[in-house]
């Protein structure tokens, strides 16, 4: 059954009408690729030797090759540590039910032989999760992030959240769709709590590579106009504060870091399907064999994929650069336009393919915002309008599809998700246009 939105959405298209969508979150629907002459260079290395000899934990050549490509990030690992998987839906599936499901290897882990165990997931979030809990037999709670203090995890809710059944936190940075990136200071401190308690961390950082320089140069609007193919520079993404590193650190080793991340995002090859899981901790080997046995009856990561990974990571650098360099631009773009309207209110994102918009109908022109956090109105001034009906009234009107906060499991007052990934001169001119439409909803009558 489809919802009212994209019943709307489906009805305009069939009438002719173009319809942007202004959340993707995909590379490649923005004319975004990685480039051709290195996917043709690694799958003529596959086309080398095609023949099928699977390794339940990956291809030893592509686990080495992820090995190396943490190493040069800081953070020392051996192939053993590595599961390569098909997606990242596909990591998580494996580690519901490992840490959380009803299954038989639910017995071999200490303190953990409950059934239908509760993992802590983020609010706002992605919200494909909580069907890939219902498939693997775990429940999902939600903690809370502070909008008030730029997205970061709200410690004293999520220590309140921690039960008996509590056997895993997940931690999403850079956050979708909120684009925040957790502080070191923040992620010591769950990891402190984890370690307390013997919960799993399972940290998600398929968006780390794209981490915004806060000096970043901003550049004329003009230069911006011809899209995705920038000369790629020596910009690097500022330090991003990673659980597995944080814990080896601290000295925090007697519970399992559950590192997430593939080539999807990373180098904008969604259709390649390889994601991997990197296992930390003093008793990694342990979940590791737990983890072959699901991974080794389905195999489901392709041969072609885990040949073409060395290559990939290997000549893949000047892509992510270039790509961050893209995002950063169009940051820097969106916050300078949405600016200059004080009903449209948002946290600058600090990473990530995103913006997350909050719209202050109501609010007037006198609204006086800082450049980090824009301060909304109070939680009680509701508008009448929903972000339902302001989602299917700005599609009819511009014909801009946009995310509304509630299909991220946020419903409290009215957001939007904006993709960063959009050209140059589309975003600006979909941003216009929105600000455009706000303005003319004279006491937002919708009938």
């Amino acid at each position: 059954m489809i919802n009212l939105i994209e019943k709307t959405r489906l009805g305009l298209i069939k009438k002719g009408k173009k319809i942007l969508n202004l959340s993707s979150g995909n590379a490649n629907e923005h004319g975004i690729f990685f480039p051709q002459k290195i996917l043709q260079e690694a799958f003529g290395n596959f086309l080398k030797n095609p023949e099928y000899q699977p390794d339940p934990k990956g291809e030893v050549k592509a686990r080495k090759a992820v090995q190396l490509f943490y190493q040069k990030r800081g953070l020392n690992i051996l192939p053993d540590q590595i599961i390569l998987t098909s997606g990242t839906s596909e990591s998580y599936f494996h580690l519901f039910k490992l840490l959380a499901g009803d299954t038989a290897a639910q017995s071999t882990i200490a303190s953990r032989t409950s059934a239908a165990g509760e993992i802590l997931f983020p609010n706002p979030a992605y919200p494909l999760f909580e069907e890939i809990a219902r498939l693997s037999g775990t429940r999902i709670k939600f903690y809370r992030l502070d909008e008030n203090n730029g997205w970061q995890i709200d410690l004293k809710d999520l220590q309140n959240k921690i039960t008996k059944n509590t056997k895993a936190i997940v931690l999403i940075s850079p956050n979708n769709p909120t684009g925040s990136v957790l502080s070191a200071a923040t992620v010591k401190q769950v990891l402190k709590l984890a370690s307390q308690k013997n919960i799993a961390i399972i940290s998600d950082e398929v968006f780390s590579e794209f981490i915004f320089d806060a000096t970043f140069p901003r550049a004329a609007a003009s230069s911006r106009a011809a899209a995705f193919p920038i000369t790629a520079t020596s910009s690097h993404a500022a330090a991003y504060p990673r659980a597995a590193q944080i814990a080896a650190q601290n000295n925090i080793t007697n519970i399992p870091v559950f590192t997430l991340n593939g080539v999807s995002k990373t180098y904008a090859l969604p259709g390649l399907k390889i994601s991997w899981i990197i296992v930390t901790g003093s008793d990694y080997p342990k979940y590791i064999d737990l983890l072959e046995r699901p991974v080794d009856a389905l195999l489901a990561c392709n041969q072609i994929g885990q040949a073409m990974l060395p290559t990939v990571i290997k000549k893949g650098e000047p892509f992510i650069k270039k790509l961050r360099r893209y995002l950063q631009n169009n940051q820097k773009l969106a916050i300078q336009i949405l600016k200059k309207e004080p009903r449209i209110t948002y946290h600058r994102p600090e990473g990530g393919f995103y913006l997350f918009a909050k719209i202050n109908p109501r609010q007037t022109a006198a609204l006086k915002t800082s450049p980090q956090t824009l301060k909304a109105p109070p939680q009680n001034k509701k508008t009448s309008l929903t972000d339902e009906q302001f989602v299917i009234k700005l599609m009819q009107k511009t014909g801009i599809f946009a995310h509304p906060g509630y299909f991220y499991d946020y419903d409290r007052d009215l957001y939007i998700l904006i993709s960063l990934l959009l050209p140059p001169k589309i975003l600006q001119k979909s941003l216009q246009k929105i600000i455009d439409f706000i303005k003319s909803l004279e006491k937002f009558n919708l009938d």
